[in-house]
């Protein structure tokens, strides 16, 4: 654990969900920690909701990504979460579910309203 996390996690143990590792969304989307995503998504803001890394990917691309279907229906449940936010490449968690063939986070994307599928109509989707 870096210093930083260690006075963090110290500072707000309390408020933290039972997993030491979890100190961010990002974290916990990573991981597959859906409890820990649960408790955090309860007093996350709109800004930690759609914060991403420095190639644009958010919390729900790493839950997409590393195909855990889970935390990608906490994250569809919350209507805070852009689902078409894309990193800078321009890949969105369902072009990263689709090309790890993750399978049942695709269709969980695939079935939520606001994901855009126009672009998958049109060809547009991105290869990996």
């Amino acid at each position: 654990m870096s210093q930083n996390s260690e006075v963090f996690y110290l500072k707000n143990k309390k408020k933290m969900p039972a997993c030491s590792k979890c100190f961010s969304l990002y974290e916990a989307s990573i991981l597959g920690h859906e409890k820990c995503v649960q408790h955090l998504l309860l007093s996350a803001t709109q800004d930690d909701v759609g914060s991403a890394n420095t190639i644009g990917a958010t919390p729900l691309f790493m839950a997409a990504q590393n195909g855990h279907e889970a935390v990608v229906q906490l994250f569809l449940a919350d209507p805070r979460v852009d689902v078409n936010q894309a990193t800078t490449s321009g890949a969105t968690p369902m072009d990263i579910a689709l090309a790890n063939q993750h399978t049942e986070c695709a269709l969980l994307l695939l079935t939520d309203p606001r994901t855009n599928i126009d672009r998958y109509e049109n060809g547009e989707v991105l290869a990996f």
